[in-house]
């Protein structure tokens, strides 16, 4: 399984950004979870078994609500991801 870790920098927060990824998530079957850091970022962890559903994932995450400045992508394996994906209290 292919999987990616985000750090989303902008505004992000306050802004149903969590709420956006969690839908885009679910929509293309990407499991994982996503969560607001207390630097104003968040961070979400995805994973799936196309590296194409994957990049198409990011490519939402862009274009969600709010304004996304910069997107650290960093690639890792998925093995460790649940099933479904999630919203994550803030860490």
């Amino acid at each position: 399984m292919n999987g990616v870790h985000l750090i989303v920098s902008g505004r992000v927060q306050g802004v149903g950004f969590r709420a956006f990824v969690r839908d885009e998530a679910r929509d293309l079957s990407i499991r994982g979870a996503v969560w607001n850091t207390r630097n104003g970022d968040v961070e979400i962890l995805a994973g799936h078994e196309s590296g194409a559903a994957l990049a198409d994932f990011e490519l939402k995450v862009r274009g969600g609500p709010g304004f996304v400045a910069n997107i650290v992508r960093t690639d890792r394996s998925a093995t460790s991801f649940g099933p479904g994906f999630e919203i994550r209290s803030t860490v």
